[in-house]
């Protein structure tokens, strides 16, 4: 078999991708890449949060652009069901280029 990966799934939309590899002593290893999914969060949370007004007005507000594989992180570490904590870790400076609105949730 050949040493180059096989593609068992691809998601443009997430940038997911699942690749197959056969190791020389006959194991395999399932390998899933996200791209530069983060960089895209990031840059497309720049241009959103520049057009946001500051007022928290209304009810319903874009926060946060958050990469599927981060969110899944932040999930099974059971933060985002816990809304103390997720608030917590979205407030934290660490995350801000993520922010869509300015100010704290």
């Amino acid at each position: 078999m050949s040493n180059q990966p096989r593609i068992l799934a691809r998601d443009r939309r997430t940038g997911k991708l699942v690749l197959f590899h056969v190791l020389p002593d006959g194991r395999f290893v399932v390998e899933t890449q996200y791209g530069d999914c983060l960089d895209q969060c990031v840059e497309s949370a720049a241009v959103i949060r520049a057009e946001q007004p500051d007022n928290w007005k209304g009810n319903e507000h874009l926060v946060m652009k958050i990469p599927m594989p981060l969110h899944q992180q932040l999930r099974n570490e059971g933060r985002v069901q816990n809304v103390e904590d997720f608030k917590k870790w979205i407030n934290d400076s660490d995350h801000s280029k993520l922010r869509t609105k300015r100010g704290r949730v």
